[in-house]
């Protein structure tokens, strides 16, 4: 399996997919990477509060590694054009141009 992931869902899917191919029940892959299946459950279903040691525990029994590479480049859209981040470099800058747009 190579597939790039960028959010928490993806991760969630591309985990699921990973133990389906290998024909693993989640009580089977949970005992493997001792988590609990209540854990996995919601890590499949793309959940954000995934502890990372456990998610490399995952991925370890499903033999697979993480592996980082650059992100395409791609032009998000700023706030100002309906996108979800802000072209400013400072938090305190983006503070004020969010005050400035509210006005």
């Amino acid at each position: 399996m190579n597939r790039r992931v960028a959010t928490a869902a993806e991760l969630g899917r591309a985990i699921r997919d990973a133990r389906n191919e290998a024909r693993l029940t989640q009580e089977e892959l949970c005992a493997a990477a001792h988590v609990s299946r209540r854990w996995l459950v919601r890590l499949e279903q793309g959940h954000h509060a995934a502890e990372l040691s456990k998610v490399i525990d995952i991925l370890r029994a499903l033999q697979l590694d993480i592996a980082l590479a650059p992100r395409p480049e791609i032009k998000e859209p700023t706030l100002a054009e309906g996108g979800l981040h802000d072209d400013a470099t400072d938090v305190n800058d983006a503070l004020r141009a969010a005050r400035k747009r509210r006005g």
